[in-house]
């Protein structure tokens, strides 16, 4: 082999490996905003965990944690099942899953202490549907809500019709929420936003 096809292939991989490290820091954020997220919301003992299938490891991981766990159609919950039974099969046992169709849980009134949403089911799109959202996850937890959610305008989120921050404030305001606080994915540029809500009343 020349010399040339030596440096060819010293150069042909690296780039490849550092393709992925930006991938890699940014789920370590996502996963140290998630944890502070959660302790802000009072560390809750039982979490409903919707559109979150990729975090299932990380919110099942403490032991006296009971975690529900729902996706927008069996595909993605089935999905879910694998991906956390690749990191972390020993998990799934302590894992109950449902499909969440229609805008209204078949769950009871505070049925967890603090619900955590990442992706929204799309039959929660839209104004509307946001507000119907709000109202449900108000119903179903008893004390706290987390939720991620894109910046208005903001590429790839477009097409999901972001909402401004204060109309999101003002939004959880009429559901019965009050701001704890929030974090930026990727301070000043395009990414999820936390948002840590108090269930008021």
């Amino acid at each position: 082999m020349s010399c040339s096809a030596l440096r060819a292939g010293e150069f042909a991989e690296p780039p490849v490996r550092r393709s992925f490290r930006p991938l890699r820091l940014l789920a370590g954020r996502e996963q140290a905003l998630l944890r502070q997220a959660l302790i802000l919301a009072g560390a809750p003992c039982s979490l409903l965990a919707l559109g979150a299938g990729r975090f299932w490891p990380l919110l099942a991981a403490p032991r006296e944690r009971f975690l529900l766990a729902a996706e927008a159609s069996p595909p993605d919950l089935e999905a879910a099942r694998e991906a956390c039974r690749a990191q972390a099969p020993e998990l799934l046992a302590r894992i109950a899953t449902f499909v969440a169709a229609g805008r209204r849980f078949e769950l009871a009134d505070g049925a967890v202490d603090c619900a955590f949403c990442w992706q929204p089911p799309p039959q929660f799109a839209g104004v509307a549907g946001r507000a119907a959202l709000w109202r449900e996850l108000h119903r179903i937890s008893r004390t706290a809500v987390v939720v991620a959610l894109p910046p208005a305008g903001c590429w790839p989120f477009r097409r999901a019709g972001g909402a401004t921050h204060a109309l999101l404030v003002a939004e959880f305001a009429a559901a019965g929420f009050s701001l704890l606080g929030y974090r930026d994915v990727l301070p000043g540029a395009c990414g999820r936003r936390l948002y840590t809500l108090r269930k008021a009343g």
